[in-house]
């Protein structure tokens, strides 16, 4: 029997973007005491993973271990359609697939793999905490 997918909502969507967003500029010490359920992507790895039911986010520190980038994956198709046409609803597109709004910009891509993602990060590098 399969699962049903129930969608996401707008809100529940923009909250994830937001919430992949606020993580940028935040010291990997402070992201691993604030969500003690993140986990690094692999031991070796600096990618830290947060996985939830519907989605998952990534965050990747840089060299000083301060939140760079996150990187949004849902896990069906459903929700990345509706992330989707949610950032050409609501974000002024910039070129096909990359979106801004006042501090945010939000790319999607497809892995090789085929795994959809979108990458958030500060317009303003200039801006971070």
């Amino acid at each position: 029997m399969e699962e049903a997918i129930n969608p996401l909502s707008k809100a529940a969507i923009k909250k994830i973007l937001r919430t992949a967003q606020a993580f940028i500029g935040r010291s990997s010490i402070a992201l691993e005491r604030e969500y003690p359920r993140s986990r690094r992507k692999h031991p070796a790895s600096s990618t830290y993973l947060i996985r939830c039911k519907e989605s998952s986010i990534l965050w990747m520190p840089n060299i000083f271990e301060v939140c760079d980038m996150s990187l949004v994956q849902f896990n069906n198709e459903v929700d990345i359609r509706s992330c989707y046409d949610l950032c050409n609803s609501t974000l002024e597109t910039v070129k096909p697939n990359v979106w801004v709004d006042e501090d945010t910009i939000i790319q999607y891509y497809t892995e090789a793999s085929g795994q959809e993602n979108f990458l958030v990060g500060w317009k303003y590098p200039c801006l971070l905490r």
